[in-house]
């Protein structure tokens, strides 16, 4: 039975370039000033509650959900763990979010920024 959920290849763990990686673009994702703006143009929930701030986000369909200010990252009703790889893509892809509507088109990798 195929599963529901896309999954990236297993990979190699790079160790600490992976958690630089991962520490560099949860700053960067904390001092975004406007992140409700953000969160908008990454097709992002943000919200705001009494347990705090936190982003709700499709990657993999699968919802994830990022804390704030600590930008702790996990998946949504379940305590599955989260590989770095993965964590660093979703942060990238919020970090760099202009609001572009899907094109329903595909592109090389050389192509993304």
């Amino acid at each position: 039975m195929k599963s529901k959920h896309l999954s990236l290849p297993r990979r190699e763990n790079n160790g600490p370039a992976n958690s630089l990686a991962y520490q560099l673009a949860r700053q960067q994702l904390a001092g975004i000033t406007d992140i409700e703006e953000q969160c908008r143009k990454g097709g992002a929930q943000y919200r705001l509650t009494n347990l705090g701030k936190s982003i709700t986000v499709q990657y993999l369909n699968r919802t994830h959900l990022i804390t704030l200010p600590d930008v702790e990252i996990s998946l949504v009703d379940n305590p599955e763990e989260i590989p770095i790889r993965d964590r660093i893509l979703i942060l990238h892809y919020l970090l760099t979010a202009r609001g572009t509507p899907p094109a329903n088109k595909l592109i090389a990798f050389h192509e993304l920024p």
